[in-house]
């Protein structure tokens, strides 16, 4: 995958940033130094806007890993000035940023069908935004964070929202769970 598709992919997996908010970017709002990307602007339906809510309109973390592929790509790109867009699009010679939607289709969708998170077939939505509920379930099933560090990170006004609409049960933490209880009951000493 070249560097800037692959920069816009890890930048969703890493950093849950909503696709709006990846493609309304400039590099002024990254900051390498103290590791944090400040949500400035957003690009929807071809529009420049301020961000979804209030709680978004923050900053989240940078760490090594996507601060390197970020820079990676500053690097390579012909844009690159602070008010430049990250991921501008070739087409419109820098001047908008590229299409999520023409950007789903070409890269995101056959990635997710060549690693079997969908099929070819599928017709729903699936897009950059997949990556969030990914990272919410993952955290929180595998205790990497707690609800609240994730809500964070999500920047989510309300943790009812990032436990009852983006994290979900994956099926080998709910096994577990069920053994834990199986084998407390089990060696209760009313069973015994």
């Amino acid at each position: 995958m070249p560097v800037a598709e692959r920069t816009i992919v890890l930048v969703a997996v890493f950093t849950a940033l909503r696709a709006s908010e990846i493609f309304g970017l400039r590099w002024e709002a990254v900051d390498f130094l103290n590791q944090k990307i400040w949500i400035q602007r957003t690009w929807v339906k071809g529009k420049e806007g301020k961000g979804k809510s209030v709680a978004s309109r923050t900053h989240v973390p940078l760490s090594s890993r996507p601060a390197a592929h970020l820079m990676e790509w500053k690097q390579q790109s012909a844009y690159s000035k602070p008010t430049d867009l990250v991921f501008r699009s070739l087409k419109l010679s820098g001047k908008k940023p590229r299409s999520g939607s023409q950007f789903v289709k070409d890269y995101v969708r056959p990635f997710l069908v060549k690693h079997g998170v969908i099929s070819k077939g599928y017709r729903g939505r699936c897009g950059l935004h997949v990556f969030r509920h990914s990272l919410t379930t993952v955290m929180i099933g595998e205790k990497l964070a707690d609800p609240k560090t994730v809500q964070s990170l999500l920047r989510h006004a309300s943790s009812k929202v990032t436990m009852d609409v983006y994290a979900h049960a994956l099926d080998d933490v709910k096994l577990a769970a069920q053994e834990r209880w199986v084998e407390r009951v089990e060696n209760a000493p009313m069973v015994q």
